[in-house]
């Protein structure tokens, strides 16, 4: 198996618990709303097939020009990013304390 391959497996293994961490960070209850940043975060990490990886950026992007056209919330959407990512490296960091090589390859990746 590849490292691509091992960190793909890991965070399909942990998806659940990666969807909880971030659904804490956002203050839902009843999970991830389709298409909010978090849920693109998430998806973006888990999925496999290179073209729904695409898609699934170019979702993410379309929503950011879209806020930054509107004079929107630009630099709360940003301090949510960053608190996500944030909460899904320590739960990176947890899952694989025993395998640094690994977490340095997952965390590159998210």
């Amino acid at each position: 198996m590849t490292l691509d391959a091992d960190i793909e497996q890991l965070f399909l293994e942990h998806v659940a618990r990666l969807q909880v961490r971030l659904e804490q960070m956002s203050g839902g209850s009843s999970g991830l709303e389709e298409g909010s940043d978090a849920w693109l975060l998430l998806h973006m990490l888990t999925e496999n097939d290179q073209q729904d990886r695409q898609a699934l950026s170019e979702r993410f992007e379309h929503a950011g020009r879209v806020l930054a056209e509107q004079d929107g919330r630009i630099e709360s959407r940003l301090k949510c990013l960053q608190e996500y990512t944030n909460a899904l490296i320590a739960e990176c960091q947890v899952i694989l304390q025993d395998n640094p090589k690994l977490l340095v390859e997952a965390t590159k990746r998210s």
